[in-house]
């Protein structure tokens, strides 16, 4: 498949992977649902991880790294980059898109009403944010929600994210959002076509279980979705049973 056929979004994300610009259809997905016919792990994926700076870096070298980055244009609004809360490693980790206004003022990831909000969502299935849970962001400086990210922006935070699912090993990651979910699955389908399954992404030659389900920003602008939510909360539960 050529990128002639990829979206913008597609095309940075894969690029920032370094698995392309141009790539051959091969006769089993990139990405698939676990619980369908397993397939061995590409040999390129392991490649590509090895060529990656930030491969080797431990959790506080990576996490000094991001908080001094100047990779691109949006170190230039933020007041800080947030490399994430929670314990490394940990059971599960969930991934948003950017940190809000209020976040880069806090210094904190999910907090203020989306911290509340995602702390009731954890006790209702008995995870603790302390011990069981890492929580970060694609994009690591604060951008607006309706911010499609800039091909370079994309790429400097990529390589962050995948050292980071490497080093937290989850046994189950949490796409919060729309973007975060077309960004790791590379795809482009909706988020309500994503929802209710349980997708494969890859990292560092594991295939990790990934979720996909709403950002609680979305969830405290519309109340009606947290009955949807509550079903992606049982999904999660049963995939970390």
């Amino acid at each position: 498949m050529s990128r002639t056929h990829l979206s913008a979004l597609q095309v940075a994300a894969w690029n920032a992977l370094e698995m392309g610009p141009v790539w051959e259809l091969r006769t089993r997905p990139k990405t698939a649902t676990v619980g369908q016919e397993s397939y061995a792990q590409d040999r390129f994926v392991a490649d590509r991880d090895a060529l990656s700076p930030t491969a080797l870096m431990d959790s506080e070298t990576l996490r000094a790294t991001v908080q001094s980055c100047q990779l691109c244009s949006l170190c230039n609004a933020r007041q800080q980059a947030l490399f994430g809360s929670g314990t490394i490693p940990a059971n599960s980790m969930w991934i948003g898109h950017a940190p809000s206004a209020e976040e880069d003022a806090l210094g904190a990831v999910c907090a203020g009403m989306h911290g509340s909000l995602l702390d009731a969502m954890f006790s209702a299935i008995g995870l603790d944010r302390a011990r069981d849970i890492f929580i970060t962001n694609h994009l690591k400086c604060h951008a607006p929600r309706e911010h499609e990210p800039l091909p370079e922006q994309l790429q400097a935070c990529s390589s962050y994210l995948e050292r980071q699912i490497a080093l937290v090993s989850p046994r189950v990651l949490v796409a919060l959002g729309q973007f975060s979910a077309q960004t790791l699955l590379a795809t482009q389908e909706p988020l309500e076509s994503l929802r209710g399954r349980v997708h494969a992404h890859h990292c560092a030659g594991k295939i990790i279980p990934l979720i996909v389900t709403f950002h609680p920003e979305d969830l405290l602008r519309r109340q009606t979705e947290k009955a949807q939510a509550w079903r992606d909360l049982q999904l999660i539960k049963a995939a970390l049973a």
